[in-house]
C-alpha cells in the first residue's frame, strides 16, 4: 500500500493545482479532464503494483488440460510473436501479421476490456490456478 502513496500524492497535487488555477466556471471541463486522467493513472498504478513476477502464461481447455504454454512474447523483423509449447510437446514461435492484429483488436469488445480490468484488479492471492489432470 505504501507504493501507492507517492502516486496518490502526485494525483492529489495535480487536481489541487488544476482547481486552484481555474478562474471561472468555463474551465470546469479542464478540471474534469485532469480528474479523469488522474483516475486513469491511479488504475494503472494499482494494476502495475499487482503484476506478479515473470512467469509462463498457460491456456487450458474446458476440460482443464494444458493446451498452450506461452514462454515469451517477442518482436522482430517478422512481427509480433509468441514463443510457446503447444499441447505439451511442440515448441513453436507463432507470429501474427499486422493486418491480422487489427482483426484481432476488432474482436475486443468493451465487455472484454472491463472483464480483463476486473481480473487484473483482483488480489493475486485470490486468483485461481487451474490444475493439470
Amino acid at each position: 500500500m505504501r507504493r501507492l502513496l507517492i502516486p496518490l500524492a502526485i494525483i492529489a497535487a495535480l487536481v489541487a493545482a488544476a482547481v486552484w488555477v481555474v478562474p471561472s466556471g468555463a474551465e470546469i471541463a479542464r478540471v474534469l479532464l485532469v480528474v479523469v486522467c488522474a483516475v486513469a493513472v491511479l488504475v494503472c498504478v494499482i494494476i502495475a503494483a499487482r503484476i506478479p513476477p515473470r512467469a509462463d502464461a498457460k491456456m487450458y481447455s474446458v476440460e482443464k488440460q494444458l493446451m498452450v504454454e506461452i514462454k515469451d512474447v517477442v518482436v522482430d523483423e517478422r512481427g509480433l510473436g509468441c514463443k510457446a509449447i503447444l499441447l505439451g510437446a511442440m515448441r513453436k514461435t507463432v507470429y501474427i501479421r499486422p493486418g491480422d492484429l487489427w482483426n484481432l483488436l476488432s474482436m475486443i469488445k468493451p465487455g472484454i476490456v472491463m472483464a480483463v480490468l476486473k481480473t487484473l484488479l483482483v488480489s493475486p492471492a485470490n486468483r485461481e490456478q487451474p490444475t493439470k489432470k
